[in-house]
């Protein structure tokens, strides 16, 4: 089918969609009741005119339809509209206006096709390109935040009546969120229907840089700054907003300035998510569907209602014996012949079966007559095509060569529940296997556990090896996974780099089990890569099937966020999360929100230090090394650990500002020490990933460091391993920089990725921190203490010094010692205090 056919009559469809001619329009272009859709052939004959149309022009559907669209409203002639609309017809590109960029287009736009003046302006017009059966035409869409009907507004209003309005009307409006910004880019006020788009409660926002919730804005700020912003960022006017959990949605953002405050910004916002996600689904499908009818294996014929020849794919033409060329347009009878082999006698007539509206399969012994003279025996199903108004608009014939006909038809079976690169099943599958157990479930059957395992380095693999070799490691992985398949279990492969197992009549106990023992081959699992081997580590999500899981989507979901979690703590982890003996997703860190911009604003967070002590039988006496630890203090005047705020400052955007306030009060401390002391001394200062992927972060630290005075050499950078690597030439690019000015820098945690070693040479550093994790129990562990050992030598090997982190006790001070290590920090040699307690 093209898409669009005639109809006998004109009407509404059940969405309110107002039409000339009947369309077999996306579901999208049915379903939009919150914006304007006008559909124009190539002689801007209106054919589609809906609801929110016919409310935002004042002219009805009888009076628009079959109309030109500049007799029905004059003032267009000739206007940027029309010349648009051509354009859009004949070239079959799409074009927008928007309010960021095209204010005044709208206008005029507005003031030719709108009686009366405006309270809200228009924030978007756009023009699609859409196939019709007589030529090319388009779609308008037109969108204005909030919705208002021209009944509703306002007619010779006095000038300026509409601005004075528009704060309260912003405001008051449930339909649009409003939230209205300084001259500083910090949050006022929003509305409730901000809150509910958001989830944030207005008085934790109140004060907030807006970059809280638009995390694309960064650090830039100033409502003048923002407003050119938008522009830059989607010239559409849509941006994407982060929720109090954590949770990304697409909004329609409109900015606009409040009356009583010229400097601030008004943005009016729409939840686009649903819409955005519909259309991207649509497409999807559409591409699908195309996708199938040229692939698969059965012969397709597409027809009209007439019978005439709309679309054949490649098996049908060899079916019939035709070139595409002779197939386009002619009516099927004159192509396709079906006939009795023993009585030569046709068995069908397509063209009144299609008429009689059923689906129909041909009978056993249904031969073909090809074009060539030749003939085969077929199975043929014609299947009739209805619009949404249940009229015949076509039809679809499939047949295929009895001869082959089971063999496709199993192939087909198998690749459509199946991975063809591993053998394993595919998502579909498995979501097939987790609802037909939670329905054992319910009826009383034991529960299931489902682990969600994603792949680490694939990603490298491809890379630098070929995709090739890609594909060998993820079949490698699919052999490894299989040895933990239980009888009537099932592995799948549901992503590029993603498998899960779902694990019969297991609990949760059971379940981990089964990850341990995942987590325990891939610590030792590498892949070839060129002269070296590729570490290839797992992360696994857990989530149990139970009768508290809804549906298939649910547990896949969830377990998929687990595995988010587990990727969170650093590779080779598993997470299971579990709330009231349940699994559960609330962790409550929007909470933290305002109280860490609270924090910021009022300079309530300070440093305390723990010394690094010197191990070396010779070292001079005192301290000469120091790591500074933030606190934060709370209302009441306590300290609060880093494990309260942190995880919620990562989350929501506000850890490059703590990791800015620590740079710039660690200068303040060497700034204020007198210089005898100064001298020699070396405070080391942690960068959060956040702070090493932007890419300002050098910048402020040496334009800080040039204007202080303070001598480069006296601080030391500390960079998680697992940071550096999964950002490693960002990381790289830091590392030079500071390290060319004269800062130290290390690399902390090391070891806790088994990545590690190689990495190691590629990483220019001063100082290896060894992960106290093999430190805690290096007296007890052989294991551990070899691990050290290995670590240690091998940095000395590269001239690198070496830190053990988290010394609980003096038989692991004499082991470090014994073995070498430079230095070692700890609760046992001292606790994090004030720098003046230290140095006294």
């Amino acid at each position: 089918m093209a898409g669009i056919g005639p109809k006998a009559a004109t009407g509404t469809s059940a969405d309110g969609l107002w039409t000339g001619e009947d369309f077999d329009l996306p579901t999208l272009i049915l379903g939009e009741q919150q914006t304007g859709i006008a559909v124009l052939d190539a002689r801007r004959r209106i054919i589609c005119w809906n609801r929110w149309m016919v409310d935002w022009t004042g002219v009805a559907a009888p009076q628009a339809l079959n109309r030109c669209l500049d007799d029905l409203f004059p003032d267009l002639a000739a206007s940027e509209l029309l010349s648009a609309l051509a354009q859009v017809a004949e070239n079959g590109v799409a074009i927008s206006w928007s309010q960021h960029l095209d204010p005044e287009r709208l206008d005029r736009v507005e003031t030719a096709m709108t009686p009366g003046d405006r309270v809200l302006p228009l924030f978007r017009l756009s023009m699609s390109p859409v196939p019709l059966p007589a030529g090319g035409g388009s779609l308008l869409e037109v969108v204005e935040a909030p919705f208002q009907p021209a009944g509703a507004r306002p007619r010779g209003a006095r000038p300026g009546m509409a601005e004075a309005s528009r704060r309260a009307v912003y405001l008051d409006d449930g339909r649009a969120g409003a939230i209205e910004l300084d001259a500083g880019g910090r949050i006022q006020s929003v509305n409730h229907a901000f809150g509910a788009i958001t989830g944030f409660a207005p008085e934790h926002l109140s004060g907030a840089p807006a970059r809280l919730v638009f995390p694309v804005l960064g650090r830039r700020s100033g409502a003048d700054v923002l407003a050119r912003l938008l522009g830059e960022v989607n010239p559409q006017g849509r941006l994407q907003a982060v929720t109090a959990a954590g949770d990304l949605r697409w909004l329609d953002v409109s900015p606009c300035t409040p009356i009583d405050s010229p400097d601030g910004l008004v943005l009016l916002c729409r939840d686009d998510t649903v819409r955005l996600a519909e259309r991207r689904e649509l497409q999807l499908k559409a591409e699908l569907v195309a996708a199938l009818f040229a692939q698969v294996a059965d012969g397709a014929l597409l027809m009209d209602q007439r019978g005439r020849i709309e679309r054949v794919n490649v098996p049908a033409l060899e079916l019939l014996g035709l070139d595409f060329d002779q197939t386009t347009g002619r009516s099927v009878e004159d192509l396709v012949g079906f006939v009795d082999a023993e009585t030569n006698t046709p068995v069908l007539v397509l063209q009144a079966a299609l008429a009689r509206g059923a689906a129909l399969t041909m009978p056993a012994g249904t031969v073909l007559r090809r074009a060539d003279g030749g003939s085969l025996q077929v199975a043929a199903t014609l299947t009739p095509l209805r619009d949404q108004d249940n009229e015949l608009v076509g039809g679809l014939l499939v047949f295929r060569a009895c001869t082959a006909a089971p063999q496709v038809s199993q192939r087909l079976a198998w690749q459509a529940e199946h991975d063809a690169l591993t053998g394993l099943s595919n998502r579909s599958a498995l979501a097939k296997a987790i609802g037909q157990r939670l329905g054992q479930i319910r009826g009383g059957e034991p529960v299931a556990v489902l682990l969600y395992i994603d792949v680490a380095n694939f990603s490298l693999v491809n890379d630098t090896c070929g995709h090739a070799a890609g594909d060998t490691l993820l079949q490698q992985v699919a052999r490894l996974l299989e040895r933990h398949i239980g009888p009537g279990e099932m592995l799948a492969r549901i992503g590029n780099d993603e498998f899960a197992l779902l694990l019969q009549r297991r609990d949760a106990a059971a379940g981990c089990a089964v990850a341990e023992a995942v987590l325990a081959d891939f610590q030792v699992f590498s892949f070839p890569g060129g002269e070296r081997r590729i570490k290839i580590g797992v992360n696994i999500g857990v989530e149990m099937i139970d009768s508290w899981s809804d549906s298939d989507i649910d547990v896949l979901v969830a377990a998929a966020a687990s595995c988010a979690k587990a990727k969170e703590m650093g590779r080779n982890r598993m997470h299971f999360a579990v709330v009231g003996g349940r699994s559960g997703r609330g962790d409550g860190l929007d909470a933290w929100v305002p109280r860490i911009s609270a924090a910021l604003d009022e300079n309530r967070f300070r440093l305390l230090f723990q010394p690094i002590i010197e191990l070396r039988s010779d070292a001079e006496p005192g301290v000469r090394h120091c790591e500074a630890l933030v606190r934060m203090v709370g209302a009441g005047g306590e300290l609060i650990s880093p494990q309260g705020f942190i995880p919620a400052a990562e989350r929501y955007g506000l850890i490059e500002d703590i990791d800015r306030w620590v740079v710039a009060e660690a200068v303040r401390v060497l700034q204020g020490l007198p210089r005898a002391q100064r001298d020699g001394f070396k405070l080391s200062v942690n960068l959060s990933g956040a702070t090493i992927s932007d890419e300002s972060s050098a910048d402020y630290i040496l334009d800080l460091l040039n204007r202080s005075g303070v001598d480069p050499r006296r601080l030391q950078f500390e960079i998680t391993e697992t940071a550096a690597i999964r950002q490693f030439d960002r990381a790289l690019s830091l590392i030079h920089r500071l390290r060319a000015h004269g800062c130290y820098v290390a690399l902390d945690d090391f070891g806790s990725g088994l990545s590690s070693l190689r990495y190691l040479q590629e990483i220019p550093v001063d100082c290896l921190k060894i992960d106290g994790a093999f430190i805690r129990k290096m007296e007890l562990s052989d294991v551990d203490f070899t691990m050290v050992s290995t670590i240690n030598h091998l940095a000395h090997i590269m001239g690198i010094a070496t830190i053990a982190e988290s010394v609980e006790n003096a038989l692991q001070l004499s082991m470090l010692r014994d073995l070498g290590v430079d230095y070692a920090q700890g609760f046992f040699l001292a606790m994090p205090q004030p720098l003046g307690s230290i140095l006294a």
